[in-house]
């Protein structure tokens, strides 16, 4: 043990002798280890987002968006396309499902939201007077939407916390006339601070009744998607066969393959976006490996660049008395120590980057824990060392078999 230590000590010096070539010889391990941490810490900390951002409404929603599922393809709606599919009626007739508690609608728009001389961009969603109950939206000041909102296409909103400051710092909103798309609406309603949700800022958003967004916010007679969510304790593969049932004969299909909509669970949604973190990841680590590969393989290079430097050295300690294996230990131990520090600072590195993710991330309003387990460093660390020790056996045979008197002879 203690023979391995002087190897190891001699070895730093050796390698401190020469750190910048042994720096960018370990620039592949140090892009390697980074890299593994920082997928894998990304990766985790990722899942979780995904998971609570898709569940953040609870398990038992369903969504309903137009356009049919295509196994080959990626959905219409992530492509850009547009579709009409879907229409206020359908959301209606949803209602009458068994199982389901609330029916939303919904018509996405971005626009210019203006009070006075204040102005900002948001979203402003048309929904019906059910999706305080769907998404659980608590009011800070004034009242929600109504029914009756809805049916007489009334001119009033319910904006979030983030709208809210950014029109009307110093005073409420509530009770003032905001104007979008030059149609001015009574703010009736403010709610409570939310987060986020499917990626989405609750709190940066405008709610008008939908059949208002429909005529004069988007122009259009057909919803975006509409979101359903279950009486607790019904079964959701029941629920979504009842609906798609109901929508094909609203929509005169008989061949389930022809649908021209798409019905899908959170559960699906949290197994679809894992599985898409899972594929990048899976990318990113194949790069990764091959990163660790070239670094190995400069590890090899410099250390039988070392050997041939150093054959007078190595012949003198061969002929003070210093055996084979003490040779080829002291190089294996310089190869480690060159890999292990690479190891150590792509650690570094790679915890440090993922730190900074994790704070620009919740910079944007999501919650993102930051995952870092320790049992990954470690075990990074010592992938790391034992791609030097493979990367400098030849190195260090090569080193172990030279002939003391030749060695000595060579200038």
């Amino acid at each position: 043990m203690t023979s391995w230590w002087q190897d190891i000590i001699y070895a730093l010096k050796s390698l401190w002798a020469i750190k910048s070539r042994a720096v960018l010889s370990m620039l592949g391990i140090i892009i390697g280890v980074m890299s593994v941490l920082a997928v894998a810490s990304i990766g985790l900390s990722a899942q979780d987002l995904i998971l609570s951002q898709v569940t953040s409404f609870g398990g038992d929603l369903i969504g309903v968006t137009p356009g049919g599922s295509q196994e080959d393809s990626p959905p219409p709606i992530a492509l850009g396309i547009v579709l009409t599919t879907l229409k206020l009626d359908d959301a209606e007739s949803l209602q009458n499902v068994r199982g389901v508690e609330y029916v939303v609608p919904y018509v996405n728009s971005t626009e210019t939201v203006s009070l006075d001389r204040e102005t900002t961009v948001t979203s402003v969603v048309g929904v019906n007077e059910q999706v305080q109950g769907l998404e659980g939206l608590e009011m800070a000041e004034g009242r929600f939407l109504t029914i009756e909102d809805v049916a007489r296409f009334a001119r009033v909103a319910v904006v979030g916390t983030t709208v809210a400051e950014s029109l009307s710092p110093e005073r409420s909103l509530v009770g003032q006339t905001i104007s979008v798309k030059g149609v001015r609406y009574t703010v009736v309603g403010l709610t409570s601070e939310q987060g986020t949700a499917f990626f989405q800022n609750l709190d940066d958003r405008v709610l008008v009744p939908v059949t208002t967004a429909q005529r004069l916010v988007a122009g259009i007679d057909y919803v975006s998607a509409i979101r359903i969510r279950a009486i607790e304790g019904s079964n959701l593969d029941i629920l979504k066969e009842d609906a798609a049932q109901m929508l094909r004969r609203r929509h005169h299909i008989s061949d389930p393959s022809k649908d021209d909509f798409t019905i899908g669970s959170t559960e699906q949604a949290a197994e679809t976006l894992g599985n898409v973190t899972g594929a990048m990841k899976g990318f990113l680590l194949i790069v990764t490996a091959i990163a660790l590969l070239v670094g190995g393989i400069n590890i090899m290079n410099i250390m039988f660049v070392s050997v041939r430097e150093r054959r007078r050295e190595i012949g003198l300690r061969k002929a003070l008395g210093a055996n084979s294996g003490r040779i080829l230990k002291q190089f294996l131990a310089e190869s480690g120590a060159m890999s292990l520090a690479g190891g150590a600072i792509g650690a570094v590195v790679g915890i440090a980057f993922s730190a900074l993710v994790s704070v620009v991330v919740r910079y944007y309003g999501y919650s993102w824990t930051f995952f870092m387990p320790v049992s990954y460093v470690i075990g990074a660390l010592v992938v790391a060392a034992a791609i030097g020790m493979v990367s400098g056996v030849s190195p260090a045979m090569t080193a172990s078999r030279l002939d003391p008197i030749v060695a000595l002879r060579e200038e």
